[in-house]
């Protein structure tokens, strides 16, 4: 009997511990009709004239893969130069894919495991466990962001650890953030894959998995055992989602055509990136393409993501600097707490940006540090995608250090606010002795005349109690101040 592609996934765990993830996410759950999902493909096809026609069709997940089994044993006329989007991939995919096309567990186990619960816990993930390096691979490239929503506030949850769930079972961790005028922020650690794979001389599959952006957020408790019982919401792009990259098109174009066709619709990525796809990347050749010219959309679409989650880190600094001056704050405890996590986002954040540049500067080749007159970026689109990618690092690390500043004023407020505290508790304390001095001495008294009898209220020796009563109170009260007084001379007198 043929080992199965969980099984060999197994086996390589005592190799890559980072694999245990992929492992527990194929032995989940058998496999079900359900299973065969529709897959999103695009095709392209060359004329006689040399020109590509693209052709875009949606099949079953085993029609593809009969499609690609045959071409591997076979190569089929016309040839098969196919791009195979996957939205949320299940583990069925998993393994038919994983055993077809003969793909590294890698490459899968970087795609779904992204969260990182401390190694004390579970080994890391890869794009933790293993070298920069491993990442700038001839074949595929993994896009790791944050994507930034909004996160409904009527709900009743305030920092609740949302967990963004499809039909697959991809669980990405969303975070929520503190409010912005009304408004909660949240990021999801999302991942966009790209996979080449020559089937023979002539034919190619682009694997291209991509997060559901239609899967709700599911509120886990830990009270409920029933899925239904879960609180869902929907994914909603902070202000309308990211900015178009593409050249927008002209007044008089826009009043011939009349339609909004060359918006991107951007409540899905996968929908996104076959918008883009109407129009080839640039220097791609469809008969033999390149990883750059199959990733080029997809890392214009991830780097105007990170775009959004850069101003929303200029937005941040902004509150954090301003809010600390304000009468009416929250918790400062709960400021320094998101500070610190700030801080550690930061730096995952430059890590995935650095990743992605690692692969730039592999397929790219070393840029020049000599300066060049009349450089024209423009001729070379990819050029840009390495200007862009090193701007949002650079933008990220300046946000960083900012938010890092604010952590040590943070501190020190907390510090004023407990010595103020303090201070108040001993102004409180100092009533209660000066209440105690009056009370006292009375205490003692009306315990000293309550031995014998005459001295009661009502009585003909009661004058005698409020004379030595009064006199005590006022002897005891001459004693404490002038106590301070004669301490303070005498700590004179010694020196």
């Amino acid at each position: 009997m043929r080992t199965s592609y969980r099984e060999f996934v197994e086996a390589q765990v005592y190799r890559n511990p980072c694999l245990r993830g992929l492992a527990d996410f194929l032995s989940r759950s058998p496999y079900s009709p359900s299973d065969n999902v529709p897959v999103h493909c695009l095709d392209f096809s060359l004329s006689h004239e040399g020109t590509t026609k693209v052709i875009e069709k949606t099949i079953r997940l085993d029609v593809c893969l009969s499609d690609i089994s045959h071409s591997i044993r076979a190569p089929p006329e016309p040839p098969i130069r196919r791009i195979m989007c996957i939205e949320d991939i299940n583990p069925y995919t998993v393994e038919r894919l994983g055993a077809i096309l003969e793909i590294n567990p890698l490459f899968f186990a970087t795609n779904i495991n992204t969260s990182f619960v401390g190694i004390d816990k579970a080994p890391p993930p890869p794009v933790v466990a293993l070298f920069p390096s491993s990442f700038a691979a001839p074949d595929s490239l993994h896009l790791h962001y944050q994507r930034v929503i909004k996160v409904p506030t009527s709900s009743g949850r305030s920092q609740g650890p949302f967990v963004s769930q499809g039909p697959g079972n991809v669980s990405r961790n969303v975070r929520c953030l503190t409010t912005l005028s009304g408004t909660q922020p949240g990021l999801i650690r999302s991942c966009c894959s790209t996979l080449l794979k020559a089937l023979n001389n002539q034919s190619w599959i682009c694997l291209l998995l991509v997060d559901s952006t239609d899967a709700p957020l599911v509120m886990p408790s830990s009270s409920t055992t029933h899925d239904q019982n879960y609180g869902r919401s929907p994914q909603v792009p902070l202000q309308g989602g990211f900015e178009d990259f593409t050249e927008m098109q002209s007044y008089s174009e826009f009043c011939a055509t009349a339609k909004y066709d060359n918006a991107p619709p951007k409540s899905s990525i996968l929908r996104s990136i076959f918008h883009y796809y109407r129009n080839l990347p640039p220097n791609f050749d469809p008969a033999n393409p390149s990883i750059m010219a199959l990733s080029y959309y997809p890392l214009k679409i991830v780097a105007a993501e990170w775009m959004i989650y850069v101003q929303l880190m200029s937005c941040y600094v902004k509150f954090y600097e301003y809010s600390f001056g304000s009468s009416e704050r929250r918790s400062t405890e709960a400021d320094i707490v998101e500070l610190q996590r700030w801080r550690r986002r930061s730096k995952q954040s430059l890590h995935k940006l650095y990743l992605v540049e690692v692969f730039l500067a592999k397929h790219l080749g070393p840029q020049s540090t000599t300066p060049q007159i009349d450089n024209d970026l423009s001729s070379n689109p990819y050029a840009t995608l390495r200007e862009d990618y090193r701007y949002l690092s650079t933008q990220v690390e300046h946000y960083s250090r900012s938010l890092e500043f604010i952590l040590p004023v943070a501190a020190t407020i907390v510090q004023l606010t407990e010595s103020r505290r303090s201070i108040t508790e001993a102004v409180n304390v100092r009533y209660l002795t000066y209440i105690a001095l009056i009370f006292v001495p009375l205490t003692f008294a009306s315990g000293l005349f309550s031995m014998q009898d005459g001295f009661l209220p009502g009585q003909g020796r009661f004058w005698i109690y409020i004379v030595v009563a009064v006199s005590l109170v006022i002897v005891v009260l001459a004693l404490s101040l002038v106590t301070p007084i004669v301490h303070k001379r005498w700590k004179q007198v010694l020196q």
